[in-house]
């Protein structure tokens, strides 16, 4: 091979490289860009779509909150994780890495964009939270943490916990209330089942007049029993029930967007002191 060649060749690899890494330039300038100039500069990602009803009512209140307050719409990016029906074991107690991974995929990608924090409006599965917060520097607000202080904020003494099985037998939400000062408490085998079949069909949209009840009923239950709150702690059962004649209801998704709104204002009030915009 003649030496005119080999450098020929070596050039066209050289030029090859170089329109690839021109191109990784252009992508995350053209992205940087993006953010500066249609995005403010607080930016909220939502890991989404578990389910996708409730996605959409926590980003329409927070929305809608925070335009009341400011006359602006907050900068919100929802990524619908591609979870499927064989995947929603995990409702059931069955943890999944198949799960874990669709999340990881998805924090990963909202804090690339690059977002300020992360929301996800899911109280089964933040089973995953800790592991998930490890992944990203982006903070992300706990939704049982956040139920719990709202809980304490009504001056709640005992509370029951209607919740997927997974989130009751995971402990997360015993032990936020019994670190705010709160007694939990849990219902009965038989109803914890039927909750969980209740979640179920309603991320189906297959759900009737005798679910609503039936849950009104386990209200009622915990009610007779000496709480004087209960927790919706499934983001879904909202979209059924979100009132009781007999009790405090405290719902976690009205907790999490309340808290997401409140970090919203803190930094529009504090760009706003310093002469910038969120």
């Amino acid at each position: 091979m003649s030496f005119t060649k080999v450098i020929f060749e070596y050039y066209s690899i050289f030029i090859c490289f170089s329109v690839i890494y021109s191109n990784i330039i252009q992508q995350n300038t053209y992205r940087r860009r993006f953010i500066n100039i249609y995005t403010s500069e607080f930016v909220v990602g939502v890991v989404g779509g578990l389910g996708p009803e409730t996605s959409a009512k926590f980003y329409a209140k927070v929305t809608a909150e925070v335009f009341k307050r400011t006359g602006k719409q907050p900068n919100i990016v929802i990524d619908s994780v591609p979870i499927s029906v064989a995947e929603l074991g995990v409702i059931n107690g069955a943890p999944s890495e198949k799960v874990y991974s669709l999340l990881e995929s998805s924090v990963n990608r909202l804090s690339e964009i690059p977002t300020d924090l992360i929301v996800i409006p899911c109280n089964t599965v933040h089973i995953y939270f800790e592991r998930l917060q490890k992944t990203t520097k982006t903070p992300i607000l706990n939704i049982i943490d956040q139920t719990a202080i709202t809980a304490k904020g009504q001056g709640i003494g005992k509370i029951g916990i209607i919740a997927t099985t997974m989130t009751v037998a995971s402990g997360l939400y015993k032990k936020s209330f019994q670190k705010v000062g709160i007694i939990p408490a849990t219902p009965s085998d038989e109803d914890q089942k039927r909750i969980t079949d209740t979640v179920i069909k309603i991320l189906g949209g297959i759900t009737s007049e005798s679910d609503i009840k039936f849950l009104s009923d386990v209200a009622g239950k915990f009610a007779d029993e000496g709480a004087d709150g209960v927790v919706l702690g499934c983001t879904d059962l909202q979209l059924l029930v979100n009132k009781h004649d007999k009790i405090k209801v405290i719902d976690s998704m009205e907790s999490l967007a309340d808290a997401t709104v409140g970090r919203i204002m803190q930094a529009y009030n504090i760009s706003r002191n310093s002469g910038s915009s969120i």
